[in-house]
């Protein structure tokens, strides 16, 4: 080996662990990313998947070239093809180890997401209620009319929240249904007010009244959905799963699943 080798291979040394430090930065800010992104942009399937493991697949890929370099390839075969396959199996290894800690991450996140989101739901369907409640309290005690009943409750809704959307229905501006079979009805004639359903989560836009044919197709908020009950009370309750379509698509029935309702919701007073 000549003197400029040797000068080489020691001057290489350094430049090796920086490049191999600024890989390892760059890997972990990639996969911390990727975690934040996959869960607020991307809750789930294909492109979830792959953004998280872009990141193992770069760090792979910058072992096999590493392992491939001109001063690897004037080492002999033998110790060549054996450092090469114990960089690439020791990137594997932490690839792997870092796609499963960024999996476990992404669904965490993603489960406290939709559950923040199933909670400001909530909150909105419970003022929605205690609107209409108080509305019937202003006007002898009789609901607001099904035709007109959100432009009737509007101006007893809470400033805190944003009324009439739901943070799961994709910037809809309006994502509530009023059950019509409470249309002008006096609050006195509810016979079970704590099962009766008043307000329910719908995309058939603003003043949509009717019953339980109006709820969304696919429920938003972790296989459930979200009612207000003439009592006052709001509660998040799971639908009833059919089955699976021909693409792997969750099928749901338009009515609460048995085990998870205590008594039958109520659509007729």
């Amino acid at each position: 080996m000549s003197n400029g080798e040797r000068q080489e291979k020691l001057d290489s040394g350094p430049r090796d662990a920086a490049k191999g430090f600024a890989y390892a930065l760059l890997f972990i800010a990639w996969q911390v990313g990727a975690v934040y992104l996959s869960a607020r942009c991307f809750p789930g399937g294909l492109w979830a998947g792959i953004l998280v493991g872009l990141g193992p697949a770069a760090l792979l890929l910058w072992a096999w070239r590493d392992a491939m370099r001109p001063q690897a390839r004037r080492q002999g075969p033998v110790v060549r093809w054996l450092g090469a396959s114990v960089k690439v199996g020791c990137a594997t290894a932490l690839a792997f180890g870092f796609w499963l800690i960024s999996a476990v991450a992404v669904g965490a996140t993603q489960r406290e997401v939709l559950s923040a989101r199933k909670a400001a739901c909530m909150a909105h369907i419970k003022d929605l209620t205690l609107a209409a409640l108080t509305y019937a309290n202003h006007h002898g005690g009789r609901l607001p009319d099904a035709a007109s009943w959100a432009d009737e409750v509007a101006p007893y809704l809470s400033e805190s929240v944003a009324g009439f959307q739901c943070p799961g229905a994709n910037n809809r501006s309006f994502a509530y249904a009023y059950n019509s079979a409470l249309s002008g009805m006096k609050l006195g004639d509810v016979k079970e007010p704590q099962t009766t359903v008043i307000i329910f989560e719908s995309d058939v836009g603003r003043n949509g009244a009717g019953g339980p044919d109006l709820l969304v197709t696919v429920p938003r908020h972790l296989g459930g959905d979200n009612y207000g009950f003439v009592d006052g009370h709001a509660t998040w309750i799971m639908r009833q799963l059919r089955g699976m379509d021909e693409r792997g698509n969750r099928v749901y029935e338009r009515v609460p699943a048995p085990e998870h309702v205590p008594s039958p919701l109520r659509w007729r007073p």
